[in-house]
């Protein structure tokens, strides 16, 4: 039902436009940002919201299929809601010697877009943590800031970060 509300809500955008010549030029640069802040939100809700649902109402079936390469799921759905390009970028790796899946994006050209996200199993259920991209913070090198979300659907900010490789990110979250 939210898929369907979302692409309703995509394709209603779509269909707006200007016909007005006057500001022709400054239409063209509103579109195109209105068109990508679209991209970025359609690469949010994939990344913040539908893989965190599957993970914690899935009963582990998410989490399983990640973990032994079964995708198809994951990257039919970033196919049908950001594109065949953005899924095409999507890789999916099993943690060696712990109950995770790293799942690497493609870079994020937008804030609160995500580097990463970890799926994470313990014996106190399941855990799903991001490495989101964030605006930069004075003379600071902070590269992202490591986020999660639980199964009530509350958002955690676990603060910024200097890394931006995936190891990095995983010895992080799996210390946390």
């Amino acid at each position: 039902m939210k898929l369907s509300m979302l692409m309703l809500v995509l394709a209603l955008s779509a269909c707006v436009s200007s016909n007005g010549k006057e500001g022709s030029n400054n239409a063209a640069v509103d579109e195109s940002s209105s068109a990508y802040d679209e991209l970025s939100q359609r690469v949010y809700f994939l990344q913040h919201k539908l893989i965190s649902k599957w993970l914690f109402e899935t009963e582990g079936d998410f989490f399983y299929d990640m973990k032994i390469g079964r995708i198809e799921k994951l990257l039919t759905a970033a196919t049908e809601i950001v594109s065949q390009e953005y899924s095409e970028g999507i890789y999916v790796t099993p943690v060696e010697n712990s109950h995770a899946v790293l799942i690497t994006f493609p870079i994020p050209q937008k804030i609160a877009n995500c580097f990463y996200a970890l799926l994470l199993k313990d014996e106190s259920g399941y855990h799903y943590y991001t490495y989101e991209k964030t605006i930069p913070m004075g003379d600071l090198s902070i590269a992202g800031v490591v986020g999660g979300w639980d199964s009530e659907e509350n958002h955690h900010n676990y603060g910024p970060r200097t890394y931006t490789g995936a190891s990095d990110f995983v010895k992080d979250v799996l210390t946390l």
